[in-house]
């Protein structure tokens, strides 16, 4: 199981529960997750260049617009930073119900998605 949540979540793992699945990984597993450890320990992340941000206010109390607005300022860094498609060009953007694109905003203000950011960030 600890092998399956690392190939699947790798690094958006927060550092404590990496800590504790890293006696169950395999000889080559144990040694990238120990090295990815030992980089945020050496790197830590002060600034996400806009990658991750605390959420302002709850996504539910947004309007429109400033889903939108927030949802295109994290996929142009995203796409900037990693060279990366966020498939979130404005078409889209403009089709999607605002339980839709709460959902999206959900992930980039998440715990995870700093994670990942900060592990972008110190590569």
């Amino acid at each position: 199981m600890a092998e399956g949540l690392w190939v699947v979540r790798g690094g958006s793992i927060s550092n404590d529960d990496l800590e504790k699945i890293i006696p169950l990984l395999s000889k080559r597993d144990k040694k990238d997750s120990e090295k990815l450890l030992s980089k945020r320990g050496k790197n830590p992340v002060s600034n996400y260049k806009g990658m991750w941000k605390p959420l302002p206010k709850p996504l539910s109390k947004m309007s429109r617009k400033e889903l939108i607005k927030h949802l295109r300022s994290f996929r142009d860094v995203w796409e900037r930073e990693t060279t990366r498609n966020q498939d979130l060009h404005d078409i889209r953007l403009k089709e999607e119900s605002d339980k839709d694109l709460r959902g999206l905003l959900e992930f980039y203000f998440s715990d995870e998605a700093k994670q990942i950011a900060g592990d972008w960030l110190i590569k």
